[in-house]
């Protein structure tokens, strides 16, 4: 299945998701499946550079919570600033099943995807992307 957008010249424009990690074994599973639904893979390892790969046209950022340089919940807030309405899912292995909830309370994140990623979870999310 694929993720494509239209514009006003009807040319088809490849999605453009950023995935922030700094384990490359999680970053690889996560854009390999991204890129077996044609969406373009922009990586940071951590929050500093993930902050500069923004741009309005990515449409989702997987974000680890603990990063090197700063939690991922900063740099979910400094996106939110700037970008309100970019879908945030926190990508991690950090959590136990009450700070889930926490994470999606807080307003910060759109989902949560707990390590080892399930691949019946990341559908749901990619579904409710559609």
């Amino acid at each position: 299945m694929q993720i494509l957008f239209y514009n006003s010249a009807a040319r088809r424009i490849k999605v453009k998701m950023l995935i922030v990690d700094d384990d490359a074994k999680s970053i690889t599973l996560l854009e390999d499946l991204l890129r077996l639904r044609n969406i373009e893979v922009l990586k940071a390892s951590n929050g500093r550079d993930a902050l500069a790969l923004l741009t309005p046209e990515l449409k989702c950022c997987f974000i680890d919570i603990r990063l090197p340089d700063m939690s991922g919940s900063v740099v979910a807030r400094r996106i939110r600033e700037k970008y309100a309405a970019m879908c945030l899912v926190a990508y991690t292995a950090s959590v136990l099943s009450n700070e889930k909830d926490e994470l999606i309370r807080s307003n910060l994140f759109d989902a949560v995807l707990l390590k080892p990623l399930k691949l019946e979870e990341f559908e749901k999310v990619m579904t409710a992307l559609e």
